[in-house]
């Protein structure tokens, strides 16, 4: 998801006091979209603003030694929704309100090109840059000290020490600045329902079956305090460690009597905490190196742990203690802006990143000083720059580079790899043409990465990248910014902008964008000038002109767009009011046409349509299928009726239209599957399927739209949780004898922590049962990677790493290479990042699961649909290695697996034993046969290098009489085949066996499996895990090798 990229950049003591004066913890705020570049620092007496993108500072405001002595040094700052006030509490009980002037389009102040570099490039920036302003307005004195702060709606929240939360109201302007406190003397009876007693609140665990109890804890105050919009209650952080919702039954008072507190069960010690909105959790972390993360149940209202983000002993650095068994503690947990990572922060600056399920992306070590620890961090710029601080005041930038599936899981982007910066896009498309190469193969190069820069002309206006979708055959790119959007061609390296600059500014992006074939680009956004929502298609061939777009204006009721995707020609439009719309493309002389064609409300199923991550169509049914009588009434068969066959029928009947089976739908990582209502004709007879053809062709037809009206949806079922990315497949075969039916009808889905799911189809080949009904079912298994592209059928997934190097280090705010002999800060020396790709085969994986559920059938399909990749002997030597690694360590007996893999697969075996230890081959061989019977097997075969192999093995089992004999016995055969490379090794071999231990076999005992290897080096043979060497591997003797067992 995440990708840290290049060096960070670094500004030495940007806030310019000495390190005594420590920087506090909420330190960091991030703007909103208008102003994704600008950040804010605060000290204990200073504010500053600075541009990160040009790493400028805009603005500072210092306050006075008097101003310090009367109101206290600052403690917490937030900034209002609208960017125009900051409210700062301070040690003595107060908060300052100052008016935060951004400037209009035409106030700027003009730096000098020597000041404006954008980072190591060097490149000179936009010479104007914007007139930044900081003033005090008002002071409000709440007589307690403040410990937390957040949004509520369009006021304020206050948390004090005296146990109370506040409901503060204020305004944006600039000269009536104020701020309200209803916990004066004077408004107190006025406004008394704006303040909660956590002493008073009544807490229960969950609503149906604990009791009503009260936290009468001295000296209890909420230490951190955040509102979830998404949960619709306020998170509390508990000084004495725990944790609790807080609910209102009021939606514009903070009344005493309307509020009931919701605990978390089993959670103690937490430190910080940080709340999901998209996915509907809060994250919870405290003494260790553990993050937990908990969700409101929606039936029983309890707050309970749902997964736990582990730090693994593997990733520990040596700078957290933890060998030494010391304790280390989180200072802070942020989620990035669009809620897929989450950062954690320890006290000794160690940085960790999971993704929102738990798998862990990134563990970066702490400094090598330990005086100049970090102390926070924040996300900024869309979440492409990560910025933290240390306790002396240094200020580091790291750069990151995101999925584009991100902020927009389009079937594009699930089939390439695109990684998008601020103001360029990575590419590694995979071209179908490379189906069953070897996996290095398939992108060209581990770090080689297709750079498309975007004009200069673009980003100065439109800066950054929000959106990008490559299409499905890799060869074009689109992206959007903050307004307009542009498409690359990746062959001649060129990009098409608006001619017209008003067209450009006129609309924005919502929702992301999509490519139809490859010819046109579809797209889901708001027009500026009317504020309505909208679908446009622009062809790509054409100029970039609303002239020659299609621009189709949604309805009143169809409020912001927020996803987007495409199946075919039919496109799925999801709205802020939880609706899904469909719409049919179709092409006329050249132009585009959109045609609604129906609607499905998610209201009843989903409160919040922010938080659906990824919605997809497809043309799989939970049901695979059946058979059914003739129509003549005899008891054969004579169709299959199933989804492909529905599928066929409604697109012959809609004029080559095809209307999608089911929709998938990722809200919170809840996957909801919504599959057509076909009245229970499915499977049936053949009488039943002429009524579902009558039925298609009676059906009326929208009126302007030749589209006949398709069968509404059943009500869905959840198939799986914690979902991160869902891949269906990209297309159907042509005819059946292409399909791979396990591969094309399978639903893979990424669930971070717990690893890769497939929702597979279980596909009988005994189709003459009338009653049988083929079923799915649901294959767990664990990753060493982060999946971002599943290859079907290539049994490939692809994903990217970072490989960090610490040689050198660079000091960007100095401009020089420094080593290690300067007299620099620790924070100077930072690792350089790379983004490399890497692949893992999954094949193994799905067999292995297969035979322990006994489906060795279906285990043998699979097998035999992909024994024509070149990397087939590896699936199946890593699936041997695998299985002998945890049934021989095992201290209980295993299932058996290992002998239900392919044993007599000899090249498999040969292989597997080379490369695993030799304490594990009285159990390898104790399965699959003895070396000797299995050497004498590839020498009947004529597989003379599989032979070879096993010689080697001998050489470390038996005596050096019985090597000799089968070396003998190989020669032989290496001369009758004329195979003189061999024969010249064998030689060799035979040579290198000392006579003394010939004439000493007769009374020396066999050497111990354990022995060492005498003449490792005499023989040497390829073993790369990708060579299929000279054995067979064709599909019927994998099948005879599965049969046998």
């Amino acid at each position: 998801m995440y990708f840290l990229s290049g060096w960070p950049q670094l500004l030495t003591n940007c806030i310019g006091y000495s390190w005594k004066n420590r920087l506090l913890s909420h330190q960091f705020l991030q703007t909103f979209d208008e102003h994704p570049h600008l950040v804010l620092f605060a000290s204990d007496y200073s504010f500053y603003i600075y541009n990160v993108r040009t790493c400028i500072q805009l603005c500072s405001y210092n306050r006075s030694q008097e101003s310090v002595n009367h109101y206290g040094e600052t403690q917490l700052v937030l900034l209002s929704q609208t960017n125009t006030i900051l409210a700062a509490s301070t040690t003595l009980g107060y908060i300052l309100i100052l008016t935060v002037d951004l400037g209009d389009g035409d106030s700027s102040v003009l730096v000098s090109d020597m000041d404006v570099r954008q980072g190591r490039t060097g490149k000179s920036a936009p010479g104007r840059q914007p007139l930044v302003s900081l003033r005090l307005s008002d002071a409000i004195h709440l007589g307690s000290q403040v410990t937390s702060m957040c949004h509520f709606k369009d006021d304020l929240i206050v948390a004090t020490k005296d146990g109370l939360i506040r409901r503060l109201r204020w305004n944006g302007g600039a000269s009536q600045s104020v701020i309200v406190s209803e916990k004066q003397n004077q408004q107190q009876q006025q406004n008394q329902h704006q303040s909660v007693d956590l002493g008073q609140v009544t807490f229960f665990y969950d609503l149906e079956h604990s009791r009503a109890t009260r936290l009468a804890e001295e000296g209890l105050h909420c230490r951190h305090l955040e509102f979830s919009p998404s949960l619709g209650v306020f998170v509390l952080l508990l000084s004495n460690g725990k944790a609790a919702l807080l609910a209102t039954n009021s939606a514009t008072k903070l009344d005493q009597k309307l509020v009931e507190g919701i605990l978390a069960e089993n959670l103690k010690y937490a430190t910080c905490m940080s709340v999901n909105n998209k996915y509907r959790t809060v994250a919870f972390g405290g003494r260790g190196t553990d993050v937990v993360i908990f969700t409101a149940d929606d039936d029983t209202s309890a707050f309970a742990m749902s997964n736990r983000f582990r730090l693994t002993p593997k990733h520990h650095p040596p700078g957290l203690g933890l060998a030494a068994g010391q304790q280390t503690q989180l200072l802070a947990l942020r989620w990035t802006p669009d809620c897929a990572v989450l950062l954690g922060l320890w006290d000794r600056g160690h940085i960790a990143l999971w993704t929102a399920g738990g798998f862990l992306l990134l563990s970066i070590p702490a400094p090598a000083s330990p005086a100049a620890g970090l102390i926070d961090a924040c996300w900024c710029c869309s979440g492409y720059l990560m910025a933290t601080i240390t306790d002396r005041g240094g200020l580091s930038l790291y750069s990151f580079v995101k999925s584009g599936l991100v902020d927009n899981p389009c079937q594009g982007n699930l089939r390439h790899i695109v990684q998008c910066g601020p103001d360029r896009v990575f590419l590694s498309p995979h071209h179908p043409h490379t189906s069953g190469a070897e996996p290095a193969q398939l992108y060209g190069g581990s770090k080689n990465w297709h750079t498309a820069c975007l004009p200069a002309l673009y980003t100065a206006a439109h800066w950054p990248i929000r959106h990008v979708s490559i299409d499905e055959g890799g060869r074009y790119l689109a992206v959007a910014g903050s307004r307009g959007f542009l498409h690359y061609a990746i062959a001649t390296r060129k990009w098409k902008l608006f001619g017209n600059e008003t067209q450009e500014r006129s609309f924005t992006v919502q929702g992301g964008l999509v490519w139809w074939g490859a010819d046109y680009i579809c797209m889901s956004d708001v027009s500026l000038e009317s504020g309505r929502a909208e679908l446009r298609v622009y062809p790509r061939q054409s100029r970039l002109d609303n002239a020659q777009a299609c621009i189709h204006r949604l309805a009143q009721h169809v409020r912001q767009p927020q996803l987007v995707n495409l199946l075919g020609n039919q496109l799925v439009l999801l709205s802020a009011n939880c609706q899904l719309d469909m719409f049919t493309l179709s092409e006329s002389d050249g132009q585009a046409k959109l045609s609604h064609v129906q609607e499905l409300s998610l209201s009843s199923y989903m409160l919040d349509a922010g938080c659906v991550l990824q919605i997809c169509l497809t043309n799989l049914r939970s049901e695979i299928g059946g058979a059914f009588p003739s129509a003549s009434g005899g008891g054969g068969v004579s169709a299959s009726f199933d989804s492909a066959d529905l599928a066929g029928r409604s697109r012959h009947q809609s004029g080559g239209q095809q209307h999608p089976e089911s929709v998938l739908v990722n809200y919170s990582g809840r996957l909801y599957f919504f599959q057509r209502d076909r009245g229970g004709l499915m499977p049936v007879t053949a009488a039943t399927a002429a009524a579902y053809e009558q039925h298609q062709l009676a059906s009326s037809a929208v009126i302007g739209s030749p589209v006949a009206r398709p069968l509404p949806f059943c009500s869905p079922m959840v198939i799986a949780t914690n979902v991160e990315i869902v891949w269906t497949p990209p297309h159907r075969p042509k005819t059946p004898a292409q399909r791979q039916r396990h591969v094309t009808d399978s639903i893979w889905l990424n669930c971070g922590s717990q690893g890769m799911r497939v929702w597979l189809p279980l596909v009988s080949s005994n189709r003459e049962s009338k009653g049988y009904l083929s079923k799915r079912i649901m294959l767990p298994f664990c990753v060493e990677i982060y999946p971002l592209v599943v290859l079907f059928e290539e049994v490939l997934f692809l994903s990217c790493i970072n490989e960090v190097s610490q040689s050198i280090g660079l000091t960007l705010s100095q401009g020089r290479v420094s080593g290690p002999s300067d007299n620099i800060s620790p924070l100077a020396l930072m690792p350089f990042n790379v983004i490399e790709k890497t692949s893992q085969i999954f094949l193994n994986h799905i067999v292995k699961q297969l035979l322990r559920k006994n489906l060795g059938h279906h285990a043998l399909h699979i097998a035999k649909s992909s024994a024509h990749l070149t990397y087939f002997n590896h699936c199946l030597e890593l699936l041997l290695h695998e299985v002998l690694e945890e049934e021989a360590t095992s201290k209980e007996p295993g299932g058996g697996l290992c002998t239900r893999v392919p044993a007599q697969y000899l090249d498999t075996v040969a292989r597997c034993a080379r490369k695993t230890e030799v304490s594990l081959w009285p159990y390898l061989f104790a399965n699959v046969g003895s070396p000797k019977d299995l050497f004498e097997v590839s020498l009947v075969n004529g597989q003379l290098k599989t032979a070879a192999s096993y010689l080697l093995i001998l050489e470390n089992t038996e005596k050096p009489i019985v090597s000799k004999q089968h070396a003998t016995l190989l020669l032989d055969a290496a001369l009758d085949r004329e195979d003189w490379n061999l024969a010249r090794d064998l030689i060799r071999f035979l040579k290198s066996i000392d006579p003394a231990e010939l004439a000493d076999t007769a009374t020396a005992a066999a050497p111990a499996p354990q022995a060492k290897r005498h003449h490792a080096g005499a023989m040497r043979y390829p073993s790369g895990p990708l060579k299929s060497g000279s054995s067979s591997i064709a599909g019927q003797d994998v099948a005879d090798t599965f049969a046998a067992r």
